[in-house]
């Protein structure tokens, strides 16, 4: 438990991600309990408000220049994990959305799982 080690409820949200399949938008199962414990933070922190950042990888991003529906990839994965928390009770005035699509890599090494960490929507405190 991350509130055990003293973390702010600040630091719990900004240490929070969602990584997605290649060429999704769709929030994987096993990331239920992420939105969970973000909808468990932001209801007891009334005040904090959210930033989700939406990342793709580069195989993305090349694909999108014949693939149009991938181009806004990065933005949907954002639309979709900010549609999730509003499902679960969060008001959609406490969250704004942004895409990097794939201008900051989490790991740049190429490999299958490295392309999967870029995948992702991170949390940020505004």
């Amino acid at each position: 438990n991350a509130k055990a080690d003293g973390m702010k409820p600040e630091q719990l949200i900004a240490a929070t991600a969602i990584y997605f399949s290649k060429e999704s938008a769709a929030i994987p199962a096993q990331f239920e309990i992420e939105l969970e414990d973000a909808v468990k933070i932001l209801t007891e922190n009334p005040s904090i408000q959210i930033t989700l950042t939406g990342h793709a990888d580069l195989e993305e991003m090349e694909e999108a220049k014949v693939k149009p529906e991938l181009k806004e990839i990065a933005k949907e994965r954002a639309e979709a994990v900010k549609a999730a928390l509003i499902e679960r009770g969060i008001a959609g005035t406490r969250i704004t959305t942004d895409s990097k699509d794939a201008n900051e890599l989490a790991n740049t090494k190429g490999t299958p799982m490295s392309k999967a960490q870029n995948r992702r929507v991170i949390f940020g405190v505004r």
